[in-house]
């Protein structure tokens, strides 16, 4: 039997959860790691302009930041993974 498993809107009007690449991303969410792990070896071994390189420290420094805020304002562990499985669409855990 097929999932019917619908992503739920940001807000009342839709939202960003509605882009046709958020949805594509949420069919396909088993291939995130694995491309994900294909791009790190290949910026181990294909040599990149400075300019990629910067924008991907500051994307590396400002996933670290958006982490080190959410962990200072949860008071247990299991907040934390509630409030990470349900930024993915899952409704019931």
């Amino acid at each position: 039997m097929a999932s019917t498993t619908t992503l739920r809107p940001a807000f009342a009007g839709g939202g960003i959860l509605n882009a046709p690449l958020i949805q594509w991303l949420h069919k396909n969410r088993g291939l995130i790691v694995p491309a994900g792990f294909i791009c790190m070896v290949m910026v181990l071994l294909v040599p990149l302009p400075p300019m990629i390189l910067d924008v991907l420290l500051v994307l590396n420094l400002a996933i670290a930041a958006i982490v080190l805020v959410s962990v200072m304002f949860v008071r247990s562990p299991l907040e934390l993974l509630i409030a990470m499985i349900r930024s993915l669409g899952v409704k019931d855990l």
